[in-house]
């Protein structure tokens, strides 16, 4: 692996001249060097302000992304987690019974709204149809 080379905070565009004064009086000389401080440590630096401290961030975070190295930990990163084995446990299908406990639940409702089991109401419908002055009479 090679050993990377501290990068000069003058080199990173969006850091104005001012802020680099401010963080080379800090002891701040490199790239690496304010990316490894927490927001905290920024802020303690006189002249710097959360909203700084944003823009510091954003502009590191734009270099960063741009090295050629970080796109190719990305890709390494990204293929890894394509083919990693999944450990976490499948959902439990549910029970085949869920049909038959529809239909019981429905048979329960329209015994209780027409007041008859649906085997009585099966066996009504199985009855032949009589119409009226359809039967012979005798005399």
């Amino acid at each position: 692996m090679q050993e990377q080379v501290p990068t000069p905070l003058e080199t990173i565009p969006g850091l104005t001249a001012s802020l680099v004064q401010k963080l080379h009086a800090s002891g701040i000389e490199t790239v690496e060097q304010l990316a490894n401080l927490a927001p905290e440590d920024l802020e303690n630096i006189s002249g710097i302000g959360s909203k700084t401290v944003d823009k510091i961030s954003e502009v590191l975070s734009d270099y960063y992304a741009q090295l050629p190295s970080y796109q190719e930990d990305m890709e390494r990163l990204a293929a890894e987690h394509m083919f990693a084995k999944d450990e976490t446990p499948a959902p439990a299908a549910e029970p085949e019974s869920k049909a038959a406990d529809v239909q019981a639940e429905t048979a329960a409702a329209e015994e209780v709204t027409t007041g008859e089991t649906a085997n009585e109401a099966d066996s009504e419908k199985d009855k032949p149809e009589v119409r009226a002055g359809s039967a012979k009479s005798e005399e």
